[in-house]
């Protein structure tokens, strides 16, 4: 749909003007005054100016959806004709390509439908694209890729050129548009030590886009995900690479010792993502198993009617599971009630729904003929979750360190 109909928008511009004052008001004014005769995306981005360093409102209290800036193309993986995708993360009960993709037919058995996107993890050091992540593909689903990275200034350098064409030409030959989240989450405070810097995060990621397109791996779109507390923090956009490198943004986002709203959550990356000319992914988000099945189930219909409101979401992945090691406040896996609220968001009309494969031998729509490890372990040493940075956990990461001794004591989430 298109978010700057000319009707509507000249009227929020209005109200916005009205909330403006001096030269920022008389100009945007003059661009309302204007119609037809200036371009809808130059317009938009005046007034997205003009409402941020403008406004008496606080950054946290003004409306997500106000003067949305126009999107840009999304990359190979298109918007859906309505709504949002849906998908997840779902751990399984053991790491071979059958657990992986059993894990995602009982999921898709349960809700009713197949999953739009299905989620992935794959350590910097594992073949991207393995035979579950293909299987997931020729079922007709939209692989999402969370790749861990590697040291940036080691990527920089130039010194793991080789493997990250290699790793590129693996995609390439997927010959399927695939979503990539490079390096998620970048803004935690328990990966500073391969971070460096925002400066550095940043050069890297355009090195490896670079590489990619430089080896035809041209079916990928970028997506770039930082985690919820680091727009609370204030540092997490600084670690965006710009408009003309990214396809879709995204935010991991949790509510963990404290039980708050996604909206509430979520908002200070939404009101930054509302100026943004690209599409919205919730990469990551679940609601702790703290909280009482009934308590999470209304923390989930809450989380489908932001969906439904910002028009700029469109896609949301739950993370389905309980890491080894963590207590209960950081654990995030289906209950009865909270899956049951999550088949009703998913059955919604608002929600695209892609063709059901038709069922193979078995009922599942992935068998595999060999129980051999799967490559993609995200509980061994590619980092799993999202939330490392707000909750205990004993996976490992890139670095070789224990997650534990890395976590930042300011690492905590106050969701």
């Amino acid at each position: 749909m298109p978010e700057l109909a000319s009707r509507p928008f000249r009227g929020a511009a209005s109200r916005i003007s009205r909330g403006l004052r001096g030269a920022g008001a008389r100009a945007l004014r003059g661009a309302v005054d204007l119609r037809g005769a200036v371009p809808r995306l130059l317009l938009g981005s005046v007034l997205a100016t003009l409402l941020a360093a403008c406004s008496d409102t606080p950054l946290e209290e003004r409306p997500l959806d106000l003067v949305p800036a126009a999107l840009q193309p999304s990359g190979p993986v298109k918007l859906p004709d309505r709504g949002a995708l849906v998908g997840a993360w779902v751990r399984p009960a053991d790491y071979t390509d059958q657990g992986r993709t059993d894990a995602i037919s009982g999921l898709e058995k349960d809700l009713g439908r197949p999953l739009d996107i299905v989620h992935v993890y794959h350590k910097w050091t594992d073949d991207l694209v393995d035979p579950a992540d293909k299987a997931f593909v020729r079922a007709g689903a939209t692989l999402m890729i969370s790749w861990a990275g590697a040291d940036t200034r080691m990527v920089t350098s130039g010194r793991l050129d080789a493997e990250i064409t290699a790793q590129a030409e693996r995609v390439k030959k997927l010959k399927r548009p695939i979503l990539l989240r490079y390096r998620w989450e970048m803004d935690r405070p328990n990966l500073s030590a391969q971070i460096w810097s925002a400066e550095d995060y940043i050069a890297a990621w355009k090195h490896v886009r670079t590489l990619f397109a430089a080896a035809g791996a041209t079916n990928v779109s970028w997506v770039w995900c930082p985690t919820a507390e680091g727009f609370h923090r204030g540092d997490a956009g600084s670690y965006y690479p710009g408009d003309e490198s990214v396809d879709w943004t995204c935010v991991d986002a949790y509510t963990s010792t404290t039980l708050k709203p996604l909206a509430e959550v979520a908002r200070p990356f939404l009101t930054w993502a509302t100026a943004r000319p690209k599409p919205v992914i919730i990469g990551e988000y679940g609601v702790s198993r703290k909280f009482s099945p009934e308590e999470r189930a209304s923390w989930m219909r809450d989380a489908t009617r932001l969906f439904q409101d910002t028009p700029r979401i469109k896609a949301v992945s739950y993370f389905n599971s309980d890491p080894e090691g963590n207590d209960p406040a950081h654990q995030y896996a289906f209950d009865p009630a909270s899956l049951a609220a999550f088949k009703a968001m998913a059955t919604q009309d608002h929600f695209h729904r892609r063709h059901r494969p038709t069922p193979l031998p078995g009922g599942s729509a992935y068998p595999f003929p060999s129980d051999e490890p799967s490559a993609s372990r995200p509980d061994s040493d590619s980092d799993e979750p999202s939330a490392a940075s707000t909750r205990p956990s004993s996976t490992g990461h890139p670095s070789g360190l224990p997650a534990r001794a890395r976590r930042s004591p300011t690492a905590s989430p106050s969701h």
